[in-house]
C-alpha cells in the first residue's frame, strides 16, 4: 500500500470510528455533563426522538481527513445496524455494515477490515432503540444560531475517542459528525442531499468476500 493509500484508509477508518485506542494509552476526554438545564434536556430529548424516527437515510457525503484531504461519495443508512459508504473514484474503498459487522474494503490494496458495528462510534446512530442517556456520555452540548452540536463518548470506553454530531434545528436534521480518535486525529463527515425514511434496497448492506474462506478475527486482514 502506498503512503497516500495508507493515509486515505486511515482517514476512512477514522471517519466511521474504526481506529481503536492504542494499548498503552487513552485520549483525555472532558467529564460528562451533569445538572443539565431544562433547555439542554429538551435538546437531547429532541435529538433522541429524531434519531429514533430515522428508519432510513440516503444522500451524499464529503469527508475531510486529518491531513486535509477530501473524499466524497454516496451513503445509505437503514436501522438497525446497516450502513453503506460508496467513495467516488479514484478511491476504491467501500464501507458496508450488515447489521452486525462493519466491513471496510480497499480494492486497490486488496485489504479488508471488519469490526462489530456497535464497537464503533457510529453504532449509536443505527441502534434499534437509541437511548442517549444509556448509550453514551454527554460531553458537550451547544445550541447556537440554529445549530446544535452534541459531543459524546462511549460510556464503557470513553478513552477511545469522541464524536460530535451537528444538527440543524429547524428542521432538526443530522448534517455532520466529527470523530476524534485516541491520538487526537479528527475526521469530519458532512452530509448533503439527504432523504429520510425512503425505500432502500436491502442488498446495499451485504458484502460477500470473494477470497477463500478462512478463520476470521475482527481487525485488518489482507
Amino acid at each position: 500500500m502506498t503512503g497516500r493509500s495508507i493515509s486515505l484508509a486511515a482517514g476512512l477508518a477514522l471517519a466511521v470510528g474504526l481506529l481503536a485506542a492504542p494499548a498503552d494509552g487513552r485520549v483525555t476526554v472532558p467529564a460528562p455533563l451533569t445538572d443539565l438545564a431544562p433547555a439542554q434536556k429538551a435538546d437531547i430529548g429532541s435529538i433522541q426522538d429524531y434519531l429514533n424516527g430515522v428508519k432510513t437515510m440516503t444522500g451524499k457525503f464529503d469527508q475531510y481527513a486529518p491531513d486535509g484531504s477530501l473524499t466524497s461519495g454516496d451513503f445509505a443508512l437503514a436501522r438497525p445496524g446497516r450502513l453503506r459508504f460508496d467513495y467516488n473514484p479514484p478511491s476504491q474503498v467501500l464501507i458496508v455494515a450488515d447489521g452486525y459487522w462493519l466491513t471496510m474494503v480497499d480494492a486497490y490494496s486488496r485489504q479488508l477490515s471488519r469490526w462489530p458495528i456497535n464497537d464503533t462510534p457510529l453504532g449509536v446512530l443505527v441502534k434499534k432503540d437509541i437511548d442517549l442517556d444509556q448509550d453514551v456520555d454527554i460531553l458537550g452540548l451547544e445550541d447556537k444560531a440554529g445549530v446544535i452540536r452534541l459531543t459524546v463518548a462511549d460510556k464503557k470506553e470513553p478513552g477511545k475517542g469522541t464524536m460530535t454530531m451537528v444538527f440543524t434545528k429547524a428542521p432538526l436534521e443530522l448534517r455532520q459528525w466529527r470523530v476524534k480518535d485516541a491520538q487526537g486525529q479528527v475526521t469530519t463527515v458532512t452530509l448533503s442531499d439527504t432523504r429520510q425514511n425512503v425505500a432502500v434496497d436491502p442488498g446495499l448492506f451485504t458484502y460477500k468476500d470473494p477470497r477463500p474462506a478462512k478463520p476470521f478475527r475482527p481487525g485488518i486482514h489482507k
